[in-house]
């Protein structure tokens, strides 16, 4: 089993998601990655993890193309962040066995994930090339966002446990089937 560190000199982890997973003590982050272990998939391609950008968007997406790796973010006292890249849940929680906490001021597992369309909010529409599809209002907080989609590709970090929202790339007869419903 082979595993990827990618030591990170950037600060790019600080505004993550809101909702993030930080853990500190080990038992947390293992009862975590026992509960998610249900979502774990087939990453696109195992030659490839440990390869792809470190700076990704965090968060947000209503579905999913592939699953290009699963992380965790290891920072500790006094130093830059470290990655860590797994092609599954399994191998993060072999690893997540042997990590020594003495030093660690927290860990942060998350997915990469890749979606051909995204939503955002209309206001950061911007870059060439990007075509918008359709225009959409969503109320969040009884706040109205007019969002735009975006047919795109961009990778994107998210919490594991979103890996339960569809996924693009199953066809709709399987999801039926698995449902038990034709």
């Amino acid at each position: 089993m082979i595993f990827f560190l990618i030591k990170c000199t950037l600060s790019i982890k600080e505004n993550r998601n809101k909702k993030e997973m930080s853990f500190t003590l080990d038992t947390e982050l293992l009862q975590y990655l026992e509960s998610v272990k249900g979502y774990d998939q087939s990453v696109r391609d195992s030659k490839l993890v440990g390869t792809y950008a470190v700076d990704n968007y965090s968060g947000g997406g209503l579905r999913y193309d592939h699953v290009l790796e699963y992380r965790l973010w290891i920072k500790k006292f006094g130093s830059p962040a470290d990655m860590i890249c797994f092609k599954s849940i399994k191998e993060m929680i072999e690893y997540s066995n042997t990590i020594n906490w003495k030093n660690i001021d927290h860990i942060d597992p998350c997915v990469l994930v890749l979606q051909s369309t995204f939503y955002i909010p209309i206001s950061e529409e911007k870059g060439e090339g990007i075509e918008v599809i359709s225009p959409d209002t969503i109320t969040d907080n009884n706040q109205k966002y007019q969002l735009v989609q975006m047919k795109k590709p961009r990778m994107t970090e998210w919490l594991i446990e979103w890996l339960d929202k569809p996924c693009r790339h199953i066809p709709i007869k399987k999801l039926k089937k698995k449902g038990g419903k034709n």
